[in-house]
């Protein structure tokens, strides 16, 4: 019998979680917010965000995690910095500058 989508059920531990930071939202993005669940406003805490993503790949039978980031060159050396902390997270960024 072939697959098919309706009846494909994907392993549990493959997990794709996604939290999206707007650090100057505009009253209009503000608006969205409850819309979506994976929106945050404001300036991310990063140590924190890279430890659930840590604790969820643990969780998952010590799985790898990978952490995708892009923003300033600060921010981006700021998730390295916290990625570094975990054995089990790698990191893909992208740079940009305003």
């Amino acid at each position: 019998a072939s697959s098919t989508p309706a009846d494909h059920h994907p392993d549990p531990s493959d997990v794709l979680h996604t939290e999206f930071y707007l650090t100057r939202p505009r009253a209009e993005t503000a608006a969205a917010e409850p819309q979506m669940s994976n929106l945050r406003l404001g300036r991310p805490d990063l140590a924190a965000a890279v430890r659930r993503v840590a604790e969820m790949a643990e969780a998952a039978g010590g799985r790898r995690a990978a952490v995708m980031t892009c923003g300033p060159r600060g921010l981006v050396d700021e998730v390295k910095r916290e990625v570094r902390k975990h054995g089990n997270c790698d990191v893909h960024a992208e740079v940009f500058e305003y």
